[in-house]
């Protein structure tokens, strides 16, 4: 019989014929892994004006030497400029982050001293592109750094100039660099604030339907609870009705949550009145409602602002109002929820009342609280008719 050849595995096999793993290199992340091609291209593009100053040097009628080191300084200050772009945020992986673009700025700085040494004046060529490595290659938590070594240079420059070295354009490309740096360090401010401001209102607005979910479920969840306890010994039937309505009700309310966090669904209007009604049903309150045919119904946005409206008044009037009676109106543009409890007292609006206040206002519409102490409260939420409602 002819034996079966062992199994390797496919990594320990490309290791013993001397082939690393993919995306690997001597056994650590390839320096190429996380490159950012798109701020590298973006910069290396002004290296194009070093190839002119090159032949510019070569005509002005430099020795051949210093072609050569003038020529392999360019090729070596680009390269590592370029990949110092793409790569400053994560390479050398052995230095630790706040040191890795000092490292980079270090190298171009020194082939900027050993091209001088060598070249002269034509080594400030270097010098602009320096500048904008430290602008835009410096993480956040170094712009002082950053601030202070633009600063040195130029004032290392301007006493160059003040001693007939001729630094002026070399000023000028670095006064255009520090103009053009601190206008996308505003950009990219003014970005931040807009997306932290987006994701605040989300959180917002996912807190009150969070709290508009459950604080209306959980009121009726502890009514049906209490009713179910009192007919425990007393009719064990309709006890265990109310223990299936229980259950049914905490499965529906996990569902909407799941929908609110994920943003993908609004309440129904019509369902939100059948829950509502059977809430009151079971703390013993005693409801009125239009009935559905003789109003004109709510549709689109203004169906959802009411559901939410009628979830949150219904609730606070059960939980906090202690109110026996409950009306509730409404056609296609109004709300109106009133009940006979204790009144709400002046300026202490909860916070479900503020996040509906918050909606009916980013929909164009308001919220009206009218409320006398032991004489009950009467809340409006009113939004004018759209097209889209229609």
């Amino acid at each position: 019989m002819k034996p079966h050849p062992p199994r390797t595995h496919p990594a320990a096999s490309d290791t013993r014929r001397g082939t690393p793993p993919r995306g690997r290199w001597r056994g650590h992340p390839a320096p190429t892994d996380r490159f950012d091609s798109v701020t590298s291209g973006w910069g290396s593009i002004w290296l194009s004006l070093l190839a002119v100053q090159l032949v510019l040097y070569a005509r002005s009628g430099a020795s051949l030497r210093d072609c050569l080191v003038a020529t392999v300084a360019v090729v070596v200050f680009s390269a590592c400029y370029s990949y110092g772009l793409g790569a400053v945020r994560y390479f050398p992986r052995l230095l630790p982050a706040q040191y890795r673009a000092p490292a980079f700025v270090g190298v171009l700085l020194l082939i900027t001293v050993l091209t001088a040494l060598v070249t002269g004046s034509f080594a400030l060529i270097f010098v602009p592109f320096l500048v904008a490595f430290v602008l835009f290659g410096f993480p956040t938590t170094q712009r002082s750094l950053a601030r202070v070594l633009v600063a040195g240079t130029v004032v290392i420059l301007l006493g160059a100039f003040l001693v007939q070295v001729n630094t002026l354009p070399i000023i000028i490309s670095i006064l255009f660099i520090i103009i053009f740096g601190i206008m996308t360090s505003y950009e990219q401010r003014r970005k931040s604030l807009e997306t932290e401001l987006v994701l605040s209102q989300d959180r917002e607005l996912i807190a009150a339907d969070i709290h508009d979910l459950l604080g209306h479920t959980l009121t009726v969840i502890n009514l049906k609870a209490e009713v179910a306890r009192r007919a425990m010994s007393i009719n064990p039937e309709a006890a265990a009705e109310e223990l299936a309505s229980i259950a049914e009700l905490s499965r529906q309310a996990l569902n909407e949550v799941r929908s609110t966090v994920t943003r993908i669904a609004a309440p129904s209007f019509a369902d939100t009145l059948t829950q509502c009604r059977a809430a009151c049903v079971a703390a013993g309150v005693a409801v009125t409602f239009p009935t559905p045919g003789a109003v004109a119904q709510p549709t689109g946005e203004t169906a959802t602002l009411f559901a939410w409206g009628l979830k949150e008044l219904t609730t606070n009037a059960l939980r906090h109002a202690r109110a026996t009676q409950i009306t509730v109106t409404y056609d296609d543009s109004t709300l109106t929820v009133a009940d006979n409890g204790c009144g709400v007292p002046e300026g202490a609006a909860c916070g479900g009342l503020r996040g509906l206040r918050r909606r009916a206002e980013a929909l164009g519409g308001s919220l009206t609280i009218m409320s006398r102490d032991q004489q009950g409260t009467t809340v409006t939420l009113q939004r004018p008719r759209a097209r889209g409602d229609a």
